[in-house]
């Protein structure tokens, strides 16, 4: 019962947080993350932020379908 009070009061804090957060770039981790950014760096979660371009883009979903537990989706 604790945990989910405890969650509760976190999703009710976020609801009601005011929201001035901005996009800062990985750059400015690096400072105190140098290890974690270097890890991260051409890591499947890098490469997943990337923009997408024809060398970002790496699948074929040129109307492609997918299925997965009975749930269909279409590229």
């Amino acid at each position: 019962m604790l945990k989910k009070t405890f969650l509760i009061l976190i999703f009710i804090s976020a609801l009601y947080a005011e929201n001035n957060a901005t996009y800062v770039g990985d750059r400015s981790c690096v400072e105190c993350h140098s290890k974690e950014v270097h890890d991260w760096k051409g890591s499947h979660h890098d490469m997943a932020m990337k923009k997408p371009t024809d060398e970002t883009v790496v699948g074929d979903f040129d109307d492609a379908t997918f299925e997965l537990h009975g749930v269909k989706s279409r590229f």
